[in-house]
């Protein structure tokens, strides 16, 4: 299947190595264009069990660039997330619309105060 899909992976440190090889793997034999983007200065990232994945890119060098979706992996990454300003507005600028998807992601509204916690919602 092709699709024009374009996705925009955000990799933070310790992230759930699971949580990021999987869906690419699985977005990307789907024919879905995936593009990882690293939110420090180097493209290296080191998951919660220290495997070292290399990102397409920078998030600086592409953060106005126009995606479909944003995903973002979770485990202990979620903490780097939830500080990272300009996740922050990616995540609140697609409140309400299904661009954003992952694992952590009522975690990380929550967070942001965008979501109830476990009681609420």
């Amino acid at each position: 299947m092709v699709t024009s899909l374009h996705v925009l992976t955000v990799l933070a440190p310790d992230f759930e190595e699971l949580e990021v090889v999987a869906p690419i793997d699985l977005m990307r034999r789907a024919g879905i264009k995936v593009c990882i983007a690293a939110t420090g200065t180097t493209r290296e990232v080191k998951g919660r069990n220290n495997l070292i994945l290399l990102a397409d890119t920078l998030l600086a060098d592409v953060i106005n660039d126009s995606f479909d979706c944003l995903f973002l992996p979770g485990g202990p990454a979620v903490a780097h997330l939830r500080q990272d300003l300009r996740i922050v507005g990616l995540v609140k600028a697609r409140v309400g619309e299904t661009h954003v998807f992952g694992q952590f992601t009522k975690d990380l509204r929550i967070g942001l105060g965008l979501a109830q916690g476990r009681d609420g919602g």
